[in-house]
């Protein structure tokens, strides 16, 4: 339940990283190089637009305000666009962050995930180690307490057995098998002690298996607490980019809307820029000065590994040497125990060995606790390893001059022994030279003696020599020990070396990341140097944009004023004029509105220059932290190193007294077992010994009763007899009297004593079967012991607790930096949706001013077009203009009594000509179903020609004077110019909101 508890925010954590996964996307889009195609072909399109139109505004030199103003249109545009080409570009980049940074969640949450994984199987296995321990603890409860019941049966047997030792032969049988199960009992006893003795030797195998596995778990959670660290450092890393890329990203965009007063802001900024370069050189100077550092201390490293070789060499020598010296010395004490054997019992030995493994044991805890006394100390004890050797070399010498003493006075004995023999043989020859050679045999029996105490003699000294043997080869395997230190000082030096190396490949690793870093900069720098010169080249052409519109508005006060002198001359042209100023008017406010949104911008760029300070201020002190936090790492790092080599020292000490340890242990466990065989055997022949005592004892006790029992037995064999002739009487002479009947009559206590021995018989044969059953549940238990055992020292121990609850630590750690990292990537989403919502304002923004401009441009070449056509039509005569406005006004507003003009008034004169005007009205063309009636035209005419007469009347009923067909054309005319060129019959369709251009043809964008 709890790894499921466990496993919870790990699975909420991963369906978070999918939700942020799913928003990234729906944000984002699908792809953002599928739109980056469309966008090409518009500004294509947009540009030949552009070339096309400024060649047209080029033919007319009086457009040309609006072709500037055309042209800076385009310009913003163009900026737009490549703005918004930047922003896609750091979308892409954030994108790709964000997909860096959900692969990190992933393995970071499949790690817990395996974590979790191994702590519930870990907890598992400890549940079912300590199940299996209580049930192997209550089982070998109960199998010692059977033990007890079967040894108190035993016992009780046993005095049963001594009670009734007298009773009969066939009780000696029975007590003799009751000492053989006994025996059988003791030596499964036996077999049991050492079966327990096997166990207990097993459990400390297997204790010093669970040392070795803990000491591994620490260097894997050590290496594992170094991981973390490295990808804490990862993440810090990936804050402080993501920091400089915000920083950037505000930069840039502080940088776009740049002015006037910046010049001063970017003079300081050059100057930082060139103290950063001071700071560089002087950061490159220093790593030069570094290299150089590092080169003399790989040399100063090459001359030590070459020293380190010359000592291995000499080292090495010794080796080969000493390994002579200990074949010889090992061969040599080979002898001496072979003599020691001989003279020496085992008593002393068992305590000697006791005693040196009381000393060993002392003399480890004082090595222990002397380690760094004795590396000092090594030099002194090489030259007393030479001494040792040169006295080991001398007593070597004296020892074979021994030998050759030994030799001669062997030698002598022989030939003492021969001439013995001869002399014998001569004296068994020669009978009569016996007086003459007792003599003789007297001196060679004096000489013997001497040779004898010369014997004696010489096996002291060599009982001394071997003594001192003993004690030369003790400080012979000090000096080892030491030999083997200094190995061991040799192999740390070894590994600090490699150590070193590592150290030096990672400095070398972190010189090439603070070179990449400082590219980086340099290469932001040249970025920024570059948009500052952009931002210049942005100033210098808003500078002529605002010179530009200074002229504009100069223009339109020179015009306006031209208006009003045109006003007090042409009071006929008033509302055109006013017309004209409304729209002057809205343009000065457009261009008092950019004044304003200019400053705006001038203002805010200032603030942000003082940002960018800001920034740079912080980018130095986060430098001095930065560097601040790896001197710390690298004098943290240094202390590990040296903690590790002292441990790997004490470590590899422990081993060497471990092993010795165990050779000792080895050898004293051999003695130790011969011991108990030896004395299991004396037990049993002291156990035969009683027996046979207690039988003698038995017989001698009870030869009285046995002989008072032949007598009787005697008797009544003689009864029996008798009795049998008397039955064999009765059976010639028949009798019908049952023959038992007439034994219970005659011997009741014979047929009691038989019923007694078979009950007897019985009980021995159910304690014999209850015995075997017993011997089997023992066997059963002795053997479910072993497995518990053997599964308990398979099973971890309650280390494997503690071992949990780190786990457990380290996930709460990394679900903290799992919940750190996603709120990281919320602020980021956060980020991307501002920028999504900058480039839709963006858009919006460029789309309204393109519709802007295109509404302004149809106006004006709708009134550039009327205009034209209008001199080219009416020329200077106001009459005539009078007229065509009020036909286009009424044109564009009928009244309804005109819409219902269509039908006839009189049936008398305008329906005698239909023919006539419709024929009038189709010679026109297509315009026919856009012209007026001629009835309205007809009394329009009226109206404005004045009264009308009579006569004139009758006429205008039958048919039109010149002057009314004359009058008819031009108001179809001016009816064609105030409504527009002719639609065609089959109209293209445009699309649902898309714009049309004035010269026709559809944008492609919307």
């Amino acid at each position: 339940m709890q790894a499921q508890h466990e496993s919870g925010p790990v699975e909420d954590s991963a369906e978070k990283v999918k939700y942020a996964d799913s928003l990234a996307t729906d944000t984002h889009g699908t792809n953002p190089n599928q739109s980056t195609t469309p966008q090409i072909v518009v500004l294509e399109n947009i540009e030949h637009r552009y070339v096309e139109v400024m060649q047209e505004l080029s033919a007319e030199p009086r457009f040309e305000r609006l072709k500037l103003e055309y042209e800076r249109i385009y310009r913003l545009l163009s900026k737009s666009h490549e703005g918004e080409r930047h922003l896609m570009e750091k979308i892409k980049e954030l994108r790709d962050e964000l997909k860096d940074h959900e692969s990190r969640i992933g393995t970071a949450l499949e790690l817990s995930r395996e974590d979790a994984q191994s702590i519930a199987a870990l907890r598992k296995e400890i549940e079912k180690a300590w199940a299996m321990a209580d049930m192997a603890h209550t089982r070998e409860v109960e199998s010692r307490e059977l033990i007890q019941v079967l040894m108190k049966q035993v016992a009780d047997l046993d005095e049963q057995v001594e009670h009734s030792a007298g009773l009969s032969i066939g009780h000696e049988v029975a007590l003799r098998n009751l000492l053989q199960a006994k025996k059988a009992r003791e030596e499964e006893h036996a077999t049991l002690v050492s079966d327990g003795t096997l166990l207990k030797a097993d459990h400390t195998a297997y204790l010093s298996r669970m040392q070795d596995l803990s000491s591994k778990e620490a260097a894997t959670r050590k290496a594992l607490e170094a991981k973390t660290a490295t990808y804490q450092a990862l993440l810090a890393a990936i804050e402080a980019e993501q920091r400089e890329r915000s920083a950037k990203e505000q930069s840039a965009k502080n940088y776009r809307n740049m002015t006037e007063q910046h010049v001063l802001e970017v003079e300081k900024v050059k100057r930082a820029v060139e103290q950063l370069l001071a700071e560089e050189r002087r950061l490159s100077k220093d790593v030069e000065a570094a290299k150089e550092g590092t080169t003399v201390i790989f040399r100063q490293l090459e001359e030590r590994q070459q020293q380190i070789k010359t000592e291995a060499d000499q080292l090495a020598a010794t080796e080969q040497y000493n390994g002579t010296l200990k074949a010889e010395l090992l061969r040599k004490t080979a002898i001496m125990k072979e003599k020691q054997r001989e003279l020496t019992k085992a008593t002393k030995r068992l305590s000697n060995t006791e005693a040196t493994a009381r000393d060993q044991q002392e003399q480890m805890n004082k090595l222990v606790q002397e380690r760094d006394a004795l590396i000092l100390r090594s030099n002194e004890n090489n030259e007393t390893l030479d001494g040792l050797m040169k006295e080991l070399i001398h007593e070597e010498a004296r020892i074979q001059g021994v030998e050759g003493v030994m030799r001669g006075v062997m030698l002598r004995k022989t030939k003492a022994l021969a001439a013995k023999s001869v002399k014998e043989n001569s004296r068994a020859e020669v009978q009569g030279v016996q007086v003459l050679e007792e003599g003789k045999v007297r001196r060679l029996e004096q000489d013997l003696f001497a040779y004898l105490q010369s014997n004696e003699q010489l096996r002291k000294k060599v009982f001394d020599l071997e003594k001192k043997k003993d004690k030369h080869f003790s400080a012979v395997q000090a000096a080892t020990v030491e030999y083997h230190r200094t190995l061991d000082a040799i192999r740390a030096k070894r590994t600090e070396l490699k150590s070193l190396k590592e150290h030096y490949a990672m400095l070398e690793k972190k010189h090439k990341a603070q070179q990449e870093l400082v590219n980086r900069v340099k290469a932001d720098r040249n970025r920024a140097e570059k948009q500052l010169r952009e931002m210049e080249t942005e100033r210098a052409e808003l500078m002529a944009h605002q010179q530009a519109k200074q002229e504009t508005i100069d223009a339109i006060k020179k015009e306006l004023i031209r208006t009003e002198t045109d006003f007090l001359q042409l009071h006929a042209v008033n509302k055109q004029l006013r017309y004209d100023m409304t729209n002057t008017e809205e343009r000065f406010k457009h261009v008092h509105e950019d004044c304003m949104e200019a400053k705006s911008r001038v203002a805010a760029l200032e603030g942000e220059a003082m940002e960018l300070e800001q920034v740079i201020a912080k980018c130095d002190a986060e430098k001095q932290k930065q560097l601040y936090k790896l001197k710390k790492v690298t004098n943290d790092c240094n202390i590990l190193a040296t903690q590790l080599i002292c441990k790997n020292e004490e470590v590899s000490l422990i081993y060497d007294k471990v092993r010795l340890q165990a050779s000792d242990l080895v050898s004293k466990a051999a003695d130790y077992d011969r011991r108990v065989d030896e004395i299991i055997d004396t037990r049993d022949r002291l156990a035969e010994l009683r027996l046979r005592c207690r039988r003698s004892l038995v017989r001698l006790h009870y030869m009285e009763k046995i002989k008072k029992k032949t007598i009787k037995y005697q008797r009544e064999l003689n009864q029996q007899r008798a009795h049998v002739r008397a039955l064999t009487d009765e059976v010639q002479n028949f009798v019908n009297i049952h023959r038992w009947r007439r034994l219970e009559g005659s011997a009741p206590m014979l047929l009691d004593a038989l019923a007694q021995v078979q009950l007897l018989q019985r009980s021995y044969i159910e304690k014999s079967r209850m015995c075997v059953e017993l011997t089997e549940e023992i066997r059963k238990k002795v053997d479910e012991y072993t497995k518990l055992r053997s599964r308990l020292a398979r099973m971890p121990g309650p280390e494997a607790m503690e071992d949990l609850a780190l786990f457990q630590e380290n996930i709460e750690k990394r679900d903290e930096q799992l919940h750190v990292m996603f709120s990281e990537l919320r602020d980021l989403e956060q980020h991307a949706e501002v920028l999504e919502d900058e480039v839709r304002t963006l858009n919006d923004e460029l789309a309204e001013a393109k519709r802007k401009y295109y509404d302004e441009k149809t106006k004006q070449d709708f009134y550039w077009r009327e205009a034209l056509q209008w001199r080219q039509t009416w020329g200077s005569s106001t009459a005539v203009a009078q007229l065509a406005r009020e036909t286009i006004a009424a044109a564009t507003n009928p009244s309804p009594a005109e819409r219902n003009r269509g039908e006839p008034h009189s049936a008398g004169g305008e329906s005698s000509h239909p023919t006539m005007w419709n024929a009038g009205l189709t010679s026109s063309g297509p315009l026919a179903p856009s012209r007026r009636s001629p009835a309205s035209a007809q009394q329009r005419i009226l109206s404005h020609g004045g009264k009308s007469s009579p006569g004139m009347g009758g006429r205008l009923v039958g048919g039109f004077t010149r002057r009314e067909r004359a009058y008819a054309r031009e108001e179809d005319l001016l009816h064609v110019l105030s409504t527009g060129v002719p639609g065609p019959n089959f109209r293209l369709q445009k699309p649902k909101n898309q714009r049309q251009f004035a010269g026709g043809g559809f944008a492609l964008t919307r």
